[in-house]
């Protein structure tokens, strides 16, 4: 059977994929079998008896409507239906289902013509030796294969993109054997509830689980004699531990001070690009007797950031690397040869990568030397075996791309094409040229949710759509999207038509209104982030704050002559406020502050003290005073509203959903308003007549992708 196509998505009955704009999404047997059911015969009923000889077979299957239905709500979500109003699968009462959407059969694809052959001079004869570079499109990613003819024969150095995992969940962060031809991972499993450390042979299908700690086991680093693993993992405190890469006992190296107080549950999991741990990963030096550490604390601790040197034989962590007040340091990779030390140096809101010369004791000698200016974001570094370049995955939003960066001579970095966009967690082999990485899978839409209704995706796109809000008359919606190629600000009606893209390529994110409609201040930029402004039916932004501090996330006065923003100018992050015509600000919290709303009538103050909002929410009088915790819930990160008559935010129940809450400023009761599947993130707006919700749901994944023959 032919692909079958159907809107964004594309249905390989002999594969087994199915794609949304060339993306795999990850679909389990039995669903992906009731798809193309249901794809042979679009507009037609097919019968559950049907279903179930189809998918089940012969086949023993005591709960079949169970397992029919829990199949057809996998199916849903892959394809963001919903079974209250179906876009593809409607549910026909007690008879079975029927596809209504457009299907169409896939036309081959349209091959694109080769590029001009390069010329390439050979070394020991004056003729030209011709290249061909051809285009090879998997799982939308691009790469190009060099062939290179020599005057003795024909040699064929050929990089080729290999997938290396395909599972149900997330897998990530791999690291290769000293002689490449394995590779340890790490994999959330099926239920993606729980993340552990896997090692199999490349090429191989089978893999061999190494732990299973109700952790997070994360960051895997292989020693370069190749008998054992560090890792880390994340159960509320954070340790390094050690683990063969045949299995058995673990080796507990070191637990380092700082919890990570982030709320448990899918946000904070291992989904994909999503993953934010307080550590990075352990890097070998060259001897094997020691590695490198960097971490972090949520909320932020002493001693955070410094470089730690970890005996691997017993004893205590020592200092390698402390940072300045207001610095800190991540990502640190020692060289093939032990002699120097690749790090992220942070400064406020800009990102450092810096070469730091060792001694042979591992002391840091002479100055740094910065070999990327501004690297802004960093998912993962390696060194290239010859120690001349190294593979850098980050940069900037709405994509990762991995980048070659030179630390032997001064060049711009070169971005690796045939790895493709969220390329994230690089490895790379010492034998054997191989590069891998975990081609990550982010996308997040915005869900609707009408009292007395079930939740639905009501605006999605194949790639992040956050922070939605209604305009004060609540006929349209500002959201940040990044479906123009860049995150950007756009304005649609309040039914998810119209769309107007209000900024081009600033990389910005929390749209909100003037309380009179007119204005959307956002925050953002290319080069740092600050608080903005523009019209709301578009035209040029203009920049409100000055300076460093990264500030971000504003927020109106109810009068509109005033905006209330975060900022780190003071050391940790505060609430500012300054006048929406610009000019100088004032700090308004003193003992932390990210997220504010102003109350209806312009005396208090609403916030919550970082970014995950795991703290609860904070009142400040505005006329002096001392600010109370009115809210001790987590809240989900930045999902909170204030409304005249209270306060509107998500809050985890648990593991697997939230809750939409109501906080009454009369009495001080608290409401459950609806429940909501996990993750949620970035964003809560509910509508003036407050019968209709708006927030985000990301939709993650990622597999183990490599480049082999990779030079």
């Amino acid at each position: 059977m032919k692909k079958i196509r159907f809107a964004a998505f594309e249905a390989d009955p002999q594969s087994g994929e199915l794609r949304k704009h060339g993306i795999r999404i990850k679909l389990q047997d039995q669903p992906f079998k009731i798809l193309v059911a249901l794809l042979e015969k679009p507009g037609e009923i097919v019968s559950r008896e049907e279903l179930r000889e189809r998918v089940w077979g012969n086949n023993t299957f005591v709960d079949f409507n169970h397992g029919l239905s829990a199949a057809v709500n996998r199916l849903r979500d892959a394809l963001s239906d919903s079974a209250d109003s179906p876009r593809y699968v409607e549910t026909i009462a007690r008879r079975g289902y029927r596809f209504i959407g457009q299907v169409e059969e896939a036309s081959k694809p349209v091959l694109p013509e080769p590029k001009t052959p390069m010329v390439v001079v050979g070394p020991s004869h004056p003729r030209l030796i011709w290249a061909l570079a051809a285009s090879l499109t998997t799982a939308g990613i691009v790469g190009v294969g060099l062939w290179l003819v020599q005057s003795r024969g024909v040699q064929a150095i050929t990089p080729s993109l290999v997938q290396v995992t395909a599972l149900i969940g997330s897998e990530t962060m791999p690291t290769f054997s000293p002689d490449g031809t394995q590779v340890a991972f790490v994999w959330n499993g099926e239920k993606e509830d729980d993340a552990n450390i896997y090692v199999k042979m490349v090429g191989s299908e089978t893999s061999l689980r190494l732990t299973s700690d109700p952790g997070a086991d994360l960051l895997p680093s292989w020693s370069p004699d190749g008998r054992q693993i560090a890792f880390v993992r994340i159960h509320g405190t954070s340790g390094i531990y050690l683990v063969s890469p045949l299995g058995g006992p673990e080796r507990k190296l070191v637990e380092l001070p700082g919890v990570d107080r982030r709320p448990v549950g899918p946000e904070t999991k291992i989904v994909g690009d999503l993953l934010y741990p307080t550590m990075n990963r352990p890097s070998w030096s060259a001897d094997g007797k020691f590695l490198a550490v960097t971490k972090y604390s949520e909320p932020p601790e002493p001693g955070d950031g410094a470089v730690l040197l970890v005996p691997v034989n017993g004893g205590e962590p020592r200092p390698m690397l402390v940072p300045q007040p207001g610095t800190l340091y991540r990502h640190a990779a020692f060289s093939p040869d032990g002699r120097s030390l690749a790090v992220a140096h942070y400064r406020g809101g800009k990102c450092q990568l810096q070469i730091v010369r060792l001694s042979p004791e591992l002391l840091p000698q002479g100055e740094p030397r910065t070999v990327l200016p501004d690297c802004k974001q960093i998912r993962g570094l390696a060194w290239m075996p010859d120690g001349e370049s190294l593979v850098v995955s980050g940069f900037t939003l709405p994509h990762f791309y991995s980048w070659r960066v030179w630390a032997s001579k001064v060049a711009e970095p070169e971005r690796i094409e045939m790895a493709g966009a969220d390329a994230i967690w690089p490895a790379i082999s010492r034998k054997g040229g191989r590069f891998a990485f975990a081609h990550s899978i982010l996308q997040a839409d915005l869900w609707r949710l009408d009292l007395g209704g079930k939740p639905y995706s009501f605006l999605s796109s194949t790639t992040r759509e956050n922070f939605p809000q209604f305009s004060p008359d609540g006929r349209r919606i500002a959201f940040q999207s990044a479906r123009g190629g860049a995150n950007d600000i756009w304005v649609a009606q309040a039914d998810g038509t119209d769309f107007v893209q209000i900024t081009r390529d600033l990389g910005v994110e929390a749209p909100t209104w003037s309380p009179d409609g007119k204005w959307i201040a956002f925050s953002g930029g290319k080069q740092e982030s600050h608080v903005w402004i523009v019209e709301s039916g578009g035209g040029p932004s203009r920049q409100l704050t000055q300076g460093h501090g990264e500030p971000k996330v504003p927020s109106w006065s109810r009068d509109g002559k005033q905006i209330y923003f975060t900022s780190n100018r003071s050391k940790r992050a505060e609430i500012w406020r300054m006048p929406s015509e610009g000019g100088a600000a004032e700090q308004i919290t003193r003992n932390g502050g990210y997220l504010g709303f102003e109350s209806a009538d312009g005396t208090t103050l609403y916030y919550t003290k970082s970014d995950q909002g795991n703290e609860g929410i904070f009142s400040l009088p505005l006329s002096g005073g001392q600010e109370k915790q009115v809210i001790a819930e987590e809240i989900v990160r930045r999902s909170f509203t204030v409304v005249p008559e209270g306060i509107y935010y998500i809050a985890p129940r648990d593991e697997k959903t939230c809750e939409i809450r109501f906080y009454q400023f009369a009495n001080g009761r608290k409401q459950v308003i609806a429940e909501i599947d996990r993750p949620v993130a970035f964003g809560l707006s509910v509508s003036p007549n407050r019968r209709t919700f708006l927030y985000s749901r990301p939709v993650t994944g990622s597999d183990l992708m490599m480049i082999e023959n990779f030079r």
